[in-house]
């Protein structure tokens, strides 16, 4: 099987939308923090409420938010040389 059609299949098994608690793993917060935010209506994620009182989050959200999060650091700079003579 090659890597094309790996990829495939796993966009054909992946959930599409996921309950809080595997949200909050996938991002690496806790649940409650998840929860807060929706309560102080400053969620870390968009949500979709399902019937009164399910909430889901879409993994595409999940995963643009963690991309969205990723810290390259810059190459360090080489010290310049000083021109001043040596004495």
């Amino acid at each position: 099987m090659d890597r094309e059609q790996v990829k495939q299949d796993y966009v054909k098994i992946r959930p599409f939308l996921v309950p809080e608690k595997t949200a909050a793993q996938m991002i690496g917060v806790s649940y409650g923090m998840l929860v807060a935010g929706r309560f102080k209506k400053q969620p870390l994620l968009p949500f979709v409420r399902i019937g009164t009182r399910t909430i889901r989050y879409r993994v595409s959200d999940i995963e643009a938010y963690t991309g969205s999060r990723i810290n390259t650091p810059e190459a360090p700079t080489q010290p310049t040389k000083s021109a001043s003579p040596t004495l």
